[in-house]
């Protein structure tokens, strides 16, 4: 069986920069970002990676007894999307023909 990561440790990653990427792959997928200029887009992504960085610490610091509480929901989520996340990957490698 897959071990899924915990909210705790997730929390931990967004801290230590993973908030960046979480946030890219957030805005990337929203169309009215899309249609910003450059330097908008760069100064919103700037601004919502620190806001979940920022955010991260402040539930580690201030709510733990929440982050032990929404652990068993945190990883039936997570499961589900690292499913959905890997189908879409298999689904798009099959249909380029070389699987």
């Amino acid at each position: 069986m897959v071990e899924v990561i915990g909210f705790g440790e997730f929390l931990v990653w967004l801290m230590a920069g993973g908030s960046a990427m979480a946030s890219s792959f957030i805005l990337e997928r929203i169309p009215a970002f899309q249609l910003l200029g450059g330097e908008v887009k760069k100064f919103i992504a700037y601004l919502v990676a620190a806001l979940m960085g920022v955010g991260a610490f402040a539930l580690v610091t201030f709510a733990p007894e929440f982050i032990l509480l929404a652990e068993p929901f945190f990883k039936i989520v997570a499961g589900i999307f690292i499913s959905i996340f890997l189908s879409n990957a298999f689904h798009a490698y099959d249909k380029s023909g070389k699987g």
